[in-house]
């Protein structure tokens, strides 16, 4: 009885052992930082929390490379603290900007790389003023368009955190627009707190 139990433990140890070979992958040795930059203002870009701007990134040399991508944050940056050199062709799937030509083959070189992106926003929002007044928050603004587009809907909104967009948020305020602008336009939007909208 002894034995057998010797003989599974043995053979238990073994398994155990052979699972266990040392990983031969490298770990990634580079990362990639900067910030999506107005190129008339020098001021970086904006973005919703939720449906902000995404950078994709194709490593090059593989057969069928995967799409990898990395979110904008709210004050227009981007960082991915852990990617393998090489070359990649980098470009934007979405975003609130005319989009950049696709970067081929640009060179991440190993340790930290700094990649800033001047783009043309689609509008831009200037001289915001935005007070309480009674039992209301009214805020206004002047949006000023870098092209021609017509803009659907106008919205402001409100949260607890300092993070707010389209999908996170307490309360709101949207005003219809369904227009083309051409020019800067002054439009004033208003929180009633007592009504929670």
């Amino acid at each position: 009885m002894k034995r057998i139990r010797n003989i599974i433990l043995f053979a238990g140890v073994a398994i155990v052992m052979n699972a266990c070979k040392l990983d031969n992958y490298i770990e990634p040795d580079a990362s990639i930082h900067g910030s999506v930059i107005d190129a008339a203002t020098g001021e970086p870009v904006q973005q919703d929390i939720v449906d902000g701007s995404k950078i994709i990134y194709v490593e090059q040399g593989f057969q069928n490379p995967e799409e990898q991508n990395m979110a904008v944050k709210t004050d227009g940056s981007y960082e991915n603290a852990r990617v393998f050199a090489g070359k990649y062709n980098i470009y934007f799937n979405e975003s609130n900007f005319l989009r950049p030509d696709t970067l081929k083959s640009h060179a991440i070189n190993r340790g930290e790389n700094k990649l800033d992106f001047e783009v043309q926003p689609y509008i831009r929002v200037t001289g915001a003023n935005i007070t309480k007044v009674d039992n209301k928050i009214v805020a206004t603004f002047t949006i000023d368009p870098s092209v021609a587009n017509k803009v659907k809907e106008i919205g402001l909104f409100a949260h607890i955190d300092y993070v707010v967009g389209n999908r996170f948020k307490l309360v709101e305020a949207k005003q219809q627009v369904d227009a083309p602008l051409n020019t800067p336009a002054v439009y004033t939007l208003e929180i009633d707190l007592t009504s929670g909208n």
